[in-house]
Order: C-alpha cells, then sequence, then structure tokens
C-alpha cells in the first residue's frame, strides 16, 4: 500500500512524547517499530522531535539544565528501541543559522549537508530538534527553530524533496466552526468566497492550543501544513495517540487525521 521510496518526515511534540513520569516509553517503542518499517520498504525518513524539556521535572532547575539532562533520557530511548530493529539514531541539534544561510558550501564538514547525506546511510535516523541547551541570551533569539512545527516546515523546505509530512497531534484532526472534522484542504480550492483560505482556517480555532506541555499550538500546525501544501508537499495532521498512525498516514488511510495537499 505504501511501498516505493518516499522522503517522509515526521514531528512529535512533548504532549505526545511524554507522560506525569517523564519520556514515554511505550510511545517512543511505537514510534520506532512504525519508522522501521517504513525503512525496510526503502523510504527515507527524519524526525522532528520535542521532549527533551518536558522529560525532566527537577525543582528549580532552569529549562536549559532540563533540557541538557532530557537530551541524555530522550536520545536514550530511541537509541534503545531503534537498535532493536539494527538502525541507529542519529542526532541533529539545529539553531536558526543551520536554516538561515542561503546557500552551504559542499566542503563544510559539518551542518546541514551533514544532515542531507544521512539519507545515504540505511540504517541511520536523523532526530532533530533546536538545540535548547544554549544561554538564556541565545535561547530567547531562537525566533526560527524555537517552534518545532515552524522548524519541520524549515527543514522540508530545506530538503525541497519532501512528500509527506507527518504531524502528530492531541486532536483527531481539524475541526470545522461547526465542529466536523475537515479530512482534506487544498490551499487553491476556495472554501469561501471574499476570505482568504488560511485566514478562514485559522478562523476554526480561535487562538486555540494543544493541551500538554507543548508550545506548538493548533494554528502554527495550520499554518505549517498550508504552507507546504502550497509547495507541494502532502501534509498530514495524524491523531498521534491512535495506533499506528504514521503508517496509516502514509497509507492514506480515509477518514483519518486532516490532510492538506495541493489540488491538480
Amino acid at each position: 500500500m505504501y511501498n516505493g521510496s518516499m522522503l517522509i518526515g515526521i514531528k512529535v511534540g512533548s504532549s505526545l512524547l511524554t507522560d506525569d513520569k517523564g519520556v514515554s516509553s511505550e510511545y517512543i517503542a511505537s514510534l520506532c517499530r512504525q519508522i522501521a518499517e517504513l525503512k525496510s520498504l526503502g523510504h527515507r525518513v527524519f524526525l522532528v522531535t520535542s521532549g527533551a524539556v518536558a522529560s525532566e521535572s527537577f525543582q528549580g532547575f532552569s529549562d536549559n539544565l532540563r533540557a541538557a539532562i532530557g537530551q541524555v533520557a530522550l536520545m536514550s530511548e530511541y537509541r534503545k528501541f531503534f537498535e532493536v530493529f539494527n538502525l541507529k539514531a542519529a542526532q541533529f541539534l539545529v539553531n536558526d543559522a543551520d536554516l538561515r544561510r542561503d546557500k552551504f558550501s559542499r566542503k563544510e564538514p559539518v551542518g546541514f549537508l551533514t544532515f542531507m547525506e544521512v539519507f545515504s546511510h540505511k540504517s541511520v535516523v536523523p532526530i532533530i530538534n533546536a538545540n535548547d541547551v544554549t544561554s538564556y541570551k541565545e535561547l530567547e533569539a531562537l525566533s526560527v527553530c524555537a517552534d518545532n512545527d515552524r522548524l519541520s516546515k524549515l527543514i522540508c523546505e530545506r530538503l525541497g524533496t519532501v512528500d509527506i509530512m507527518i504531524i502528530g497531534m492531541d486532536e483527531e484532526g481539524l475541526r470545522d466552526e461547526s465542529g466536523n472534522i475537515m479530512r482534506q484542504i487544498s490551499p487553491r480550492a476556495q472554501i469561501h468566497e471574499s476570505i482568504d483560505n488560511l485566514d478562514l482556517l485559522l478562523s476554526f480555532v480561535n487562538g486555540c492550543s494543544e493541551k500538554g506541555h507543548g508550545s506548538d499550538g493548533m494554528r502554527t500546525k495550520i499554518s505549517v501544513a498550508y504552507r507546504l501544501a502550497e509547495r507541494g508537499i502532502k501534509v498530514v495532521l495524524a491523531p498521534g495517540r491512535e495506533k499506528d498512525f504514521i503508517l496509516r498516514a502514509v497509507a492514506g488511510e480515509e477518514n483519518f487525521g486532516t490532510t492538506f495537499c495541493r489540488s491538480k
């Protein structure tokens, strides 16, 4: 159903990855199993992940220190469960400078080129997050990377060849003003006369954000999905707590989440 060779992006936030005890091993195990299945079919996959700060709740610790400790815990979980499938987790911590440059030199030993080259290794899964382990001044300056939904968008734009981006969320999908789930949205289709499609979609949520630890609200997810769809990248806002939500999104299961895609 989803055989072939695609470049697939997956984004999961803190509210999905963690519970009241910290990092959810059960959830990460499920993510790794689904990604391993996609890799076995010849797909290239990258994962944008949150959860480092939310994974640790030490009293009196700054977010920076919690991120430093949490990154170790989070990556240890990914490493453990990917090794079951003979896969290796490769961590990429990025900042604004990595994504703001217009061009990347082929002579650079590190940076975004290294990230792109990882796809030539079938046994490696790149795991991406903003570099939260910085000074407060630097953390506040992360205007581009601080939001992992926006980070996902920028990664897709940099790669330029992403076939599908799956954004996991707590909700079943995007709901309209009547509360009904909108299953498919096309940037070029006219939803309502005299109103820009994106503005109308954003008005449905009217500032609502997802629950949990995550700071990535529904409005950001809609904007990111809409803009990527304009570029020809299929985006699925998928119910991240549903069993095998990644595989089901890639397979194009009907009545599952909300799909943004450019009309032909």
